[in-house]
């Protein structure tokens, strides 16, 4: 599987933008599609600083995308870097996909040096998240889970 900047491959925008519309943001009465395009893009232009994203390509397809982002959250503006966005295709489920694209972000951040990395998570993707040293810090509304990844040193 290749990993690549998201900004290296533009023309996969609209598919991340459908996904995370699908799975997240249309569940919001504000969520569109097109501010979903809109954010994504966002995260598309940037290599060495936040927000960005990685993606995971299997054969030149598309399988995967996670972000790195700056106060994602507005209810805790004191949690400062997030990974989020984690997204796999359905073809390429249980294929390791999520895994390669979280480890390189989590290369990225440690080499920006971010020290303290949170995310948000339902309760299902807990154990997911802990194989990579986050630690559930606290819950929030809906089942979600607020964690947080301390980086060694």
């Amino acid at each position: 599987m290749e990993i690549s900047l998201l900004a290296e491959h533009p023309h996969c925008v609209p598919e991340i933008a459908q996904w995370y519309f699908t799975e997240w943001a249309s569940k919001s009465p504000t969520g569109t599609l097109e501010k979903v395009i809109v954010d994504v893009k966002a995260r598309s232009e940037n290599r060495d600083k936040l927000p960005l994203s990685y993606i995971g390509l299997q054969n030149g397809v598309l399988a995967g995308v996670v972000e790195l982002k700056f106060r994602e959250h507005k209810k805790y503006p004191e949690y400062e870097h997030w990974l989020g966005g984690v997204y796999v295709k359905s073809d390429f489920r249980k294929q390791g996909v999520a895994k390669a694209i979280i480890v390189k972000a989590l290369s990225h951040a440690d080499s920006l040096g971010i020290s303290e990395l949170y995310l948000q998570t339902e309760e299902k993707n807990v154990s997911l998240y802990a194989q990579f040293g986050f630690k559930e810090l606290h819950k929030a509304e809906l089942g979600i889970t607020i964690m947080v990844r301390l980086k060694k040193g």
